[in-house]
């Protein structure tokens, strides 16, 4: 159990070092992962796989851009408000949500960067038209905040089958368990986000309804190899690093 530190007035202190260990366990995965990432983006989209160099260095470009500084904000949050009287699946949905609205851009130009229907575009150029977006603070947000809902179960599930004194590896195991059993509920929301960060303006009762089933699971396959392993180092990670960094 992380406990905090109290001043004097009783209050508990910030947690900086919470932010830091986000970000750490954020930029790793980033580093290592962002070539599956590309790949996901490709197969949501219903693109043709292209494995190329330019693939993976757009893919890390993107990644970089985007996962850091996300985790770092979530974490750095969900661990400051951890010993209020907030429900724990509360603190997960309201910090993730933070983190993903002031990151949105960030992440749209993480889907635009590794289509390939903005190949022939450079990384700067992708770069403005994303900030150029009049949406780019909404555009997906919607579905990113029911999304987060798995937040709220993938946290305290995670904590709760994990032991204070579990290695890194078992800590990073359980985290994938749980990451693969939520995130397999919420991936459909997956699919369809990619399609509206790119553009696509169609409602999530149409994408639903007008799509065959298939539809909602492609890509699922790279989720397993790239999803659930990066959201297991990241919030694995931070997770034992909270435990054993006061």
């Amino acid at each position: 159990m992380v406990i905090l530190a109290s001043n004097p007035a009783g209050m508990p202190l910030p947690r900086y070092n919470d932010f830091i260990n986000g970000l750490i366990s954020g930029t790793f995965t980033a580093l290592f992962l962002s070539p599956l990432d590309a790949i996901r983006v490709q197969q949501q989209l219903n693109e043709k796989m292209t494995i190329s160099r330019k693939t993976f260095n757009r893919a890390g470009l993107g990644c970089m851009a985007s996962q850091p500084l996300f985790w770092s904000i979530f974490w750095g949050l969900r661990q400051n408000i951890k010993q209020t009287p907030i429900p724990s699946p509360i603190q997960a949905l309201v910090t993730s949500c933070a983190a993903s609205t002031l990151c949105n851009p960030l992440f749209c130009f993480r889907t635009r960067i590794s289509s390939t229907q903005n190949f022939d575009k450079t990384v700067a150029d992708v770069w403005r038209g994303t900030w150029n977006l009049k949406d780019k603070w909404t555009r997906g947000l919607g579905t990113t905040y029911f999304h987060n809902i798995q937040f709220g179960a993938l946290v305290p599930l995670t904590e709760h089958i994990r032991q204070p004194r579990d290695s890194l590896t078992t800590t990073i195991l359980k985290t994938a368990i749980a990451k693969t059993i939520v995130g397999t509920l919420w991936y459909p929301s997956e699919v369809y986000r990619s399609e509206i960060r790119m553009g696509s303006n169609i409602r999530p009762i149409d994408f639903l309804t007008q799509n065959k089933f298939d539809v909602f699971w492609r890509g699922y396959g790279i989720f397993l190899l790239r999803t659930v392993p990066q959201t297991a180092l990241a919030l694995g990670g931070a997770i034992w690093l909270s435990d054993n960094t006061k």
